[in-house]
């Protein structure tokens, strides 16, 4: 799986394994805080990220978009 440059460039998030997806909103929410603390894009990409909105936790795959 390709990871994102340093710089950056474009990524793509999405609801993992059928979950039930959240407002997309939501996870460009996310993706922003995680930047924000100065952490590397690179590091989601292939791991993903959790998303926790009340009492429900969404699975979000982070990829490198093309």
């Amino acid at each position: 799986m390709r990871r994102p440059r340093p710089g950056g460039g474009p990524l793509r998030l999405s609801a993992e394994g059928g979950a039930e997806e959240a407002d997309p909103a939501v996870y460009a929410s996310a993706l922003h805080a995680w930047l924000a603390a100065g952490k590397s894009p690179g590091e989601l990409v292939g791991r993903g990220l959790t998303v926790r909105t009340g009492t429900v936790a969404h699975r979000v795959a982070v990829t490198a978009a093309d």
